[in-house]
């Protein structure tokens, strides 16, 4: 493993030869290596990822604009457009942001996801509160680099893109001005809460099986994350 991933990394021949085994022993005494901090490092690297780092639901999203998707009049607001029309809230009632993205982000947790049309789907969503006018902030998104707690937010969800746009997501005007977007493929990083298949928050209370239990101690990492840009 050692080998492979230092090969795929253009390392040196020194460093190559050392990492040669012969009846499962290195034929080399890794200390007798000149770059032994380079193999220390990446076994560090190599059981951070395992151990330490934590694999969160959700991605990330290409931003787009609101323009021509927010309605202008109250006398064009129909029941069909994204979020209904209404302009998404910088900072809505509970103190999170309004941010509408595309269904990929909850596509995993819907039952029969592809027997389902776009409707059907989003229906699903509202009526399980993790998306629309009832639901509560869910996800934090964060632009890379995160050069300060501007850069972090806390997501409301009111309403989903169709698959068929891709990995979207849109957000307020005053986003746009607070991280100095541009739309040249600015992506922002979401983490979304863990759900079962009834379209429930994963807790420790709920949790059936051995990977609800690790998505509950995830969720418990989100919602620390949010208690704090929601303060």
């Amino acid at each position: 493993m050692l080998y492979q991933d230092a090969k795929e990394s253009d390392a040196n021949d020194n460093v190559l030869t050392g990492l040669r085994t012969k009846d499962d022993a290195f034929v080399i005494p890794l200390s007798a290596l000149s770059d032994n901090k380079w193999i220390e490092s990446r076994f560090i690297a190599m059981i951070n990822k395992i151990i330490i780092d934590v694999m969160m639901p959700g991605g990330a999203f290409i931003q787009r604009s609101a323009f021509g998707i927010e309605a202008t009049s109250t006398k064009v607001i129909t029941t069909n457009m994204i979020n209904d029309g209404r302009a998404l809230k910088m900072n809505n009632e509970e103190g999170s942001m309004d941010s509408v993205v595309s269904i990929n982000l909850f596509k995993h947790i819907i039952p029969n996801y592809e027997k389902m049309t776009f409707r059907q789907a989003r229906r699903w969503l509202i009526d399980k509160k993790i998306i629309g006018p009832e639901s509560t902030a869910n996800a934090i998104g964060y632009r890379i680099p995160t050069q300060s707690i501007a850069s972090i937010s806390a997501l409301r969800f009111v309403d989903v893109f169709p698959e068929i746009m891709g990995d979207t997501i849109m957000l307020p005007e005053g986003f746009t001005k607070l991280t100095g977007s541009d739309f040249d493929i600015d992506k922002l990083y979401v983490a979304r809460f863990a759900y079962n298949k009834l379209g429930g928050k994963i807790t420790k209370g709920t949790a059936l099986k051995v990977d609800e239990v690790i998505d509950s101690y995830k969720n418990e990492i989100l919602d620390a994350y949010m208690k704090v840009l929601l303060t």
